[in-house]
């Protein structure tokens, strides 16, 4: 309704229901950006949350669209790494990770089954990670590694 109704097709905030729609009382034009860019910020806090101990893909997606599948593409997080994923039928397909920076990067766990397969420029390997626990990946600038939900 935000966009539809209170946005002009530039992208601008502008304080009423231009489109007389029905919303809100308002009517008015007035531009301003701060709306928009907060809506913004709360859509991407809700598909990756990096509160500066671990990065978490997903942490406050609605289960309807969880269930319906919702993914992102490099959406940049602490340390100069593009993080991008997808949800599908309520689980996480995949994670990738590119070094914008070199640096060592925490991920929050969010496969179940307790297995996770790492794909790096080094190969591929299995690692232990049950659903919540962390995973330390270290890369290099320009690497890029992919985990996904093991077998």
């Amino acid at each position: 309704l935000f966009a539809d109704y209170l946005c002009l097709p530039n992208g601008f905030h502008c304080n009423g229901d231009y489109k007389h729609g029905g919303i809100t009382i308002y009517r008015y034009r007035p531009v301003t950006l701060e709306s928009n860019m907060f809506a913004m910020a709360a859509l991407e806090d809700m598909l990756l949350g990096d509160n500066g101990d671990a990065i978490e893909v997903f942490p406050a997606i609605p289960a309807s669209l969880a269930r319906r599948g919702v993914s992102f593409e490099r959406l940049r997080a602490r340390g100069a790494v593009l993080v991008s994923s997808r949800i599908q039928d309520g689980r996480v397909a995949y994670i990738t990770l590119e070094a914008a920076a070199g640096g060592t990067f925490v991920v929050k766990c969010p496969f179940d089954g307790g297995r996770v397969q790492q794909e790096s420029p080094n190969g591929t390997v299995t690692l232990s990670c049950a659903s919540g626990d962390v995973i330390s990946v270290t890369l290099k600038p320009g690497e890029t590694v992919r985990l996904t939900p093991a077998g």
